[in-house]
């Protein structure tokens, strides 16, 4: 059989019983296969051409940076349509296959068959087991029925062999945890072969799709325990472990950016955006001003905007809708405040507050502008909602709002819930009781419920625990984010379908409104925030940076407009915005209410307003996985109770806390008990440190701003950075009820730890990935050590572990700790003070050298002094020297002999190195010589606090991405030595 045939063979061609399949199940095994590389671009069209057997259009991309694989159609229409018609390539979302047509020409062409072919770099080794797991999305559920796949078909001894499987949602785990991914996955067992004599694939076979298939993520990777490889002499090959990666936060950040442009170039020389109507003028530009100023608060546009929207009256006989001074209200309260725009928040304040129905709710209409006219209107929940946030803002503002109105809203809210937990259009006695609910009104509500328990019992309240004697809406609460749960993006025979909406922004406004008042980024397993961004941006008009509303086959049901784009991107951006705080609750009463504090969801509002952009914030426990929980720069422990947690959640506080994150323990009042028994399981937790008060002189008291008393706090550190803190009172309260006039410091201490935990280096997108490393099963294995001199606390206990799990995701190469320098492959000097080196770590540093192992030495924060002591030091020995490396050296270029490295010859450097002309520069090494020889490298810039993505003020060093893989190139070049036996003199 010729190879080149394999490319149009069915899933029935393959041989089956070489690869068995084991039963499913679910591993967290490490990616160690690259299945495809897809790309940074988000729109990329692949080329079709005719397959070898003439019965087939191949689609390929000719670009080596997108040689994924192929796809192999087969269809019964005209070939020359279907390479016209037919979009096969990168967008968004993943690998797609579209038979709607491109640009928006609805061909809704038949084909007959596809088979994606993924293709699996690097051999597969007989004998072991592998894990599979794919995304996919397709117009119809296929994955809840099945569709046939090979995993993996390949060439073994000179013919195809596979096996067939079944790609099939999984069922749910009995577990009350919102789990973050129901994913398709299985095992395949390698059974024994004498070699591999051809490549080797994923090959999908998807059936009755619909309109459009695509793959977002395919990940393959060995899994179970091989057996050590240490002792041969190959060099360990980089593992391109691409999981075919969304590109949804890049197609987020364009639409941002661009839609902006297009916002700002659309604004008059009256300085507002012009609707159908005086009225429109005044709800379109105050849309587009929120929309604009969380993107670029410090724009030139929105002041004279603001102004515009301010003196803006409607006529006599035609007074504005409470949508329309709702909008002007949250525009001005949110961006503008009272010193700028008093008189007309507390003017639209009134006006809303008189506008209320006897219900508690809102309509189009004021109850009092038009009483005769508006006697029939009834109240709606799309208008309550609206009105409220308004509301909220203007309270935030610090106007006055009728305590009362808070108490009707209440009663309106849990009202409208219907039976089952749901939210429908109004209320039942409106005519809502033969609507069915819908996610888009059951997050409205939820989110309304929320929010208005939080401004009749929590905000400006007098007592924290007021809010839980509001059962009836506690319990309405839990019902409606359990509906979402349950029923978010599920389909329902007998409701009809839960996800097609006719106003495809309604719930991505709900849901982000959810968000941000809950702290839940999950419902029904699906991220909401990264759903509603896929589903908006198929409505991105690129050539006109606009959103519309497309209809059947992408045409535009509604045209690309100002008001579509504010709405996009006020969703987007609220959903892009960096998560900076995540809470977990330890202790919780029975009922778990005291998740509904609004403690955090006001500290990252204060945060936000400080630094004049939005922050998210999340729930979570510490049974999430602490990939997951690195994500978040800052993690609030609220101990409301008596807990007790096992060794292995302290340890993952620890870990947390290793990787960069910083902890703030908040002891409830009432609950000092608590205390003893926390500080307790922190020694046990952290050995090597202290829990002392922090120091009056710390950043943390004066980074943003200068606290006039600071709180009593003790903290924990490293010596360099410190990274968890106890309170000597409980802020939780403070900040629930807001009292930022009265309790000032509180407030202002987290937004200086803020900037303190990252350095003032700008958060994370929400869309970003975790910098946390997979390990893997290692196919080769070194030894390191690691020996800090200068100091005499720990810095980085865990830095070994740590390289350990990056040699493992990026080469397969496990990495041990030994505590004999004279037989580990590589030793890790840190400086971590200004002492010299004692007699014992200057005669292992050249027991080591005299060895022929490999040295890497840095200096800790990077400080001169220390420097300049230590290249004193080791110019001292006898027989070492110090030479400047040069930029073609492998540390830098990643060229190292029987595999590759990162390419590092400029790096971007940490804050107290920038200067205004740049971020980025050389990071100067030297090589460490011994009688003329190298044996190793010298940093005068700090590497070690980089691997573990610590910042910490004043640190002169790499920053995290580029430190880990000048660490990992200075690795490979000692593991390179060890294989080919230059570490032997």
């Amino acid at each position: 059989m010729k190879r080149h045939t394999s490319l149009s063979l069915t899933l029935a061609g393959w041989a089956v019983g070489i690869l068995l399949a084991s039963p499913t199940r679910s591993l967290a095994g490490p990616n160690l296969m690259a299945i495809a590389n897809y790309g940074d671009v988000p729109y990329r069209r692949a080329v079709a051409k005719d397959g070898f057997s003439g019965k087939e259009i191949i689609y390929r991309f000719d670009d080596p940076d997108f040689d994924f694989g192929h796809v192999v159609v087969r269809s019964s229409e005209p070939y020359s349509v279907i390479r016209r018609d037919l979009f096969v390539g990168f967008t968004g979302d993943g690998l797609s296959v579209d038979t709607r047509g491109v640009g928006g020409v609805a061909t809704s062409l038949r084909i007959d068959e596809i088979e994606v072919w993924l293709r699996i770099q690097g051999k597969i080794r007989p004998g072991q087991s592998y894990e599979w797991e794919v995304e996919v999305a397709a117009a119809n559920e296929i994955t809840d029925t099945g569709f046939p796949a090979v995993i993996p078909a390949m060439w073994v001894d000179g013919d195809p062999v596979g096996v067939e499987v079944t790609i099939r949602t999984p069922e749910s785990e009995d577990t009350d945890r919102i789990q973050r991914l129901m994913l398709p996955h299985g095992v395949v067992k390698i059974q024994p072969y004498k070699r591999q004599t051809g490549g080797a694939w994923v090959v999908l076979r998807p059936g009755n799709y619909g309109a459009f298939f695509a793959v977002r993520r395919f990940s393959f990777r060995e899994v179970d325990t091989s057996e050590s490889l240490a002792g041969k002499t190959d060099m360990p090959i980089p593992v391109r472990y691409i999981p075919i990666r969304s590109v949804l936060e890049d197609g987020v950040a364009e639409a941002l950016q661009r839609g902006a442009e297009a916002l700002r170039e659309a604004q008059n020389a009256e300085h507002y955006w012009l609707g159908d109507n005086p009225e429109e003028n005044v709800r379109l530009t105050a849309l587009v001003v929120s929309a604009l100023a969380e993107l670029d608060p410090e724009s030139d546009a929105l002041m004279p905007a603001m102004r515009w929207l301010s003196e803006q009256q409607p006529s006599d006989d035609e007074p504005w809708g409470t949508e329309t001074v709702a909008r002007r209200l949250y525009c001005l309260a949110r961006h503008g405040g009272l010193r700028n725009f008093s008189r007309v928040i507390h003017a639209d304040a009134r006006f809303l507050t008189d506008a209320q129905f006897e219900d508690g709710g809102w309509s189009d209409r004021s109850r009092s502008e038009q009483p005769e006219e508006t006697a029939h209107v009834n109240s709606d929940n799309a208008n309550s909602a609206t009105v409220l946030s308004a509301l909220r803002e203007a309270r935030f503002a610090r106007a006055e709002i009728d305590k009362r109105l808070w108490r009707r809203v209440l009663l309106y809210w849990t009202d409208a819930q219907a039976f089952d937990g749901g939210f429908r259009e109004r209320l039942e006695r409106y005519g809502g009781v033969g609507q069915a609910p819908t996610s888009a009104y059951t997050a409205l509500g939820a989110a309304a419920l929320i929010t208005s328990l939080d401004m009749a019992a929590g905000f400006g309240g007098r007592r924290c625990t007021t809010y839980l004697a509001s059962r009836n809406q506690l319990r309405a609460i839990e019902r409606s984010l359990g509906w979402l749960d349950e029923n978010y993006k599920e389909l329902f025979s007998h409701l009809g379908s839960m996800t097609e909406d006719p106003e495809p922004y309604a719930e991505s406004e709900a849901l982000q409104l959810v968000g941000e008042v809950s702290g839940l980024s999950h419902f029904n397993d699906k991220d909401h925030f990264a759903e509603s961004a896929r589903a908006l941006l198929q409505h991105y008009d690129r050539q006109r940076r606009m959103f519309g509303v497309r209809g059947p086959g992408r045409s535009w049901a509604e045209s690309p407009s100002i008001l579509r784009t504010a709405r996009a991107l006020s969703i987007l951006g609220a959903g892009a915005a960096p998560t900076v705080c995540q809470r977990i609750i330890a202790g919780e009463d029975e009922d778990g209410r005291t998740q509904y504090n609004g403690d955090v969801a006001h500290l990252v509002r204060y945060l936000g307003v400080q630094r004049g952009r939005p922050f998210n914030w999340r729930r979570t426990t510490i049974d999430r996985e602490v990939r997951e929980l690195v994500e978040v720069p800052i993690l609030l422990l609220s101990v409301v109770g008596p807990f007790d947690w096992s060794k292995e959640r302290w340890d993952k506080i620890r870990e947390y806390c290793f990787a960069g994150g910083s902890v703030v323990i908040d002891i409830t009042e009432g609950q000092e008990a608590q205390r003893e028994a926390v500080i307790a399981a922190l020694r046990r937790t952290f050995p090597e440190y202290r829990l002392e008060d922090l120091p009056a002189d710390s950043p943390i008291f004066s980074s943003e701003t200068e606290l006039a008393s600071p709180p009593a706090l003790k903290a924990l550190g490293n010596g360099f950075r410190h990274f968890l803190f106890l309170p000597a009172e409980s802020w939780s309260c403070q900040w629930h009820l807001y009292q930022v006039v009265d309790h000032e410091d509180s407030f202002a201490l987290m937004n200086n730890l803020l900037t303190y935990a990252t350095d003032g280096t700008p958060p994370r997108s929400s869309f970003e990935r975790s910098t946390y490393a997979v390990g893997s099963i290692p196919a080769h294995s070194m030894k390191a050590a690691h020996l800090e001199v200068g100091g005499d606390l720990p810095a980085y206990p865990n830095l070994v572990d740590t390289m350990d799990r990056l040699m493992q995701a990026n080469f397969r190469l496990g990495v041990t700790e030994t505590s004999s320098p004279s037989k580990a492959d590589i030793l890790w000097v840190s400086v971590t003070g200004e002492a010299v080196p004692s007699e014992t770590a200057r005669a292992r540093m050249l027991e080591t050298i005299g060895a022929g192992r490999y040295v890497l030495m840095d200096v800790v924060s990077g400080r001169r002094d220390w420097d300049e002591n230590t290249r004193g030091f080791l110019q001292g020995l006898e027989d070492i020297s110090l030479e400047k490396l040069r930029r073609i050296h492998p540390v830098y270029t990643g060229e190292i002999p029987g595999t590759q490295g990162f390419e590092v010859v400029q790096a971007k450097l940490r804050r107290v190195l920038h200067t205004r002309f740049s971020t980025s520069g050389r990071c100067d090494l030297y090589s460490i010589r011994w009688k003329g020889e190298p044996v190793g490298v010298y940093s005068a810039y700090d590497i070690s606090s980089g691997i573990g993505y610590h910042y910490y003020p004043e640190c002169r060093g790499v920053m995290p991405k580029h430190a880990r893989r000048l660490a990992m190139n200075a690795f490979l070049t000692a593991y390179e030595r060890k294989v080919s036996g230059q570490s032997t003199h």
